[in-house]
């Protein structure tokens, strides 16, 4: 007998100007092929973090926690190759989209995370780079649940992770403006060709972990996934 899979909503968080009759049923129409989706524009609190991609992950049976043999076998009979082709047509979706035309006159989307929210358990934010996941998405979300169980973040229940971490996200924006600074002098001065300022790739072995009680605390991935 095969194991149940879960149920997916994807909840598309756009800036509200892009929020249209138009962009809502091209949208629908592309990702139905995934899940049921609906588009809502960005919260208050979240203008100016760009658009977000929503994953609701339902299931009605445990599965996150690897200390317990019956939702380890889960995971290891359906979730983890799920969660992977889940990822794999994420993304090849969020490519096709901006590589057709759309009838409705949506216009293209650039998406800088995609939040993958297992009711109950945990979420995970992933930036994006180049309106792409990682790779290594679905290896980091297997990562996560053995740190989890094995009490690496230390006491208290874990609410969200990001990765990139917000202080890793903001040190290379810092570090691109400077470099976008640098070479305009340099191009300004006749200085030959400046390097490309887009070259400084995100690091995704550098974690932001949030707390139920508030808490935050920055985490060094040492699993060497990239």
């Amino acid at each position: 007998m095969p194991l149940p899979r879960p149920s997916v909503v994807i909840k598309a968080f756009l800036e509200p100007q892009l929020c249209s009759e138009a962009m809502e049923c091209e949208f629908k129409r592309s990702f139905m092929i995934i899940a049921q989706s609906l588009v809502e524009p960005l919260p208050d609190e979240e203008a100016g973090e760009g658009n977000c991609l929503r994953l609701c992950v339902r299931m009605h049976r445990p599965y996150w926690d690897c200390t317990d043999p019956a939702a380890q076998e889960l995971w290891e009979g359906s979730l983890s190759l799920w969660l992977e082709n889940l990822l794999r047509n994420l993304n090849n979706t969020m490519r096709t989209f901006n590589q057709v035309l759309h009838p409705a006159g949506a216009d293209n989307l650039d998406f800088a995370s995609v939040e993958l929210e297992f009711g109950g358990n945990v979420s995970v934010r992933f930036a994006l780079a180049d309106n792409r996941l990682p790779e290594s998405a679905a290896a980091m979300v297997e990562e996560l649940r053995r740190l989890m169980a094995d009490g690496s973040f230390g006491e208290g229940e874990v609410a969200t992770v990001a990765i990139p971490s917000a202080a890793s996200l903001a040190a290379r924006r810092a570090a691109l403006e400077e470099a976008a600074m640098a070479a305009e002098e340099c191009e300004a001065e006749g200085e030959g060709e400046p390097a490309p300022v887009s070259d400084i790739p995100l690091d995704y072995n550098a974690w932001g972990i949030s707390f139920s009680d508030g808490r935050q605390q920055e985490y060094a991935f040492q699993g060497g996934i990239n």
